[in-house]
């Protein structure tokens, strides 16, 4: 499979169908909450392959599907419809976190009718990966602590964006519990599968891809985030009490860029090594995919940079 967004693409059935299914789970009135919130995001028709396929995001859907192909090459059967249930279960767990985390950092939506909505996208992912999952006592642990430790780090987030807690390593380090969930779907996978071993490898790492991932994301958004106010490691490193042309400063000719990339490319290299190790080829193939997607972002900033300095 590729990771293109083209209508007779297995990854683009794979998001509209596990789509489709979330909104037929819904009752009348979350069914009409959930259309307002893909309108939003613009996940009707090929919208959604576009979001959830695009090079730079967390691979949702692409994960479970890994860990389902990894275990069914072991000794236990998994169940029927394992890889569309552990689709849709990824989706429904990413999206409940999107309408919480739009609803806390900028407000959007109706509030009764946002946490009525996360809760059901929340019940239904859970629904989906306990039935794949079984009688695992290693996965409800663990689902049980991410989903705990996402409620912690969701409230974090709240205080560092209200000025009421700081953003140091420490706090940036429990901020990615945020994502943490996002192991929950090939986790039940490799249970189901008898691997309860590689949970925790696993689980290290959707830590270091959502680190490698996070670094740069903010690193590219860098300017945007520092004028619209919003906290992330490189606006406290490097933001200058808010002036974006020392921002510019600090990262291009003050080395501030170079080290972000050389932070995130650790972190996906440690993502690389941990899915090599429980047998996720493809996993590894895409931390080292973003690698080089980093590398050829960095030579065409500085590429750009020169070729204006040439000008003048």
């Amino acid at each position: 499979m590729t990771a293109s967004g083209s209508s007779n693409d297995p990854w683009a059935e794979a998001v509209a169908g596990g789509l489709r299914r979330i909104r037929a789970s819904l009752g009348p009135q979350q069914r009409a909450a959930f259309d307002d919130l893909t309108t939003r995001l613009d996940l009707d028709d090929s919208g959604g392959a576009a979001y959830f396929l695009d090079p730079r995001a967390f691979p949702v859907v692409q994960l479970p599907t890994w860990c389902v192909d990894r275990a069914s090459s072991g000794t236990e059967a998994l169940p029927d419809g394992a890889r569309a249930q552990l689709q849709e279960a990824s989706l429904a767990g990413y999206l409940h976190v999107r309408v919480q985390d739009d609803l806390l950092d900028e407000g959007r939506g109706d509030p009764a009718g946002a946490m009525l909505l996360a809760e059901a996208l929340l019940v239904r992912h859970l629904a989906l990966v306990h039935r794949i999952a079984g009688s695992s006592q290693a996965f409800s642990a663990l689902a049980e602590s991410r989903w705990s430790r996402y409620g912690e780090a969701m409230l974090l987030e709240v205080e560092v964006n209200r000025g009421r807690a700081a953003l140091d390593e420490e706090a940036a380090r429990q901020l990615l519990d945020r994502s943490r969930p996002l192991v929950l779907p090939g986790a039940a996978a490799l249970a189901a599968a008898g691997a309860d071993e590689a949970l925790t490898v696993l689980d290290a790492y959707v830590v270091a891809l959502a680190d490698g991932h996070q670094r740069f994301h903010d690193l590219c958004d860098a300017e945007a985030d520092l004028v619209a106010g919003r906290r992330t490691r490189v606006t406290e490193r490097y933001g200058g009490g808010g002036d974006p042309a020392v921002l510019r400063q600090r990262l291009v000719l003050g080395g501030g860029y170079d080290a972000v990339v050389g932070e995130a490319r650790t972190s996906l290299e440690r993502a690389a090594g941990l899915a090599r190790d429980i047998g996720l080829q493809e996993a590894a193939a895409d931390a080292e995919r973003r690698i080089a997607m980093m590398a050829e972002t960095q030579r065409a900033l500085f590429e750009g940079l020169f070729h204006a300095m040439l000008e003048k």
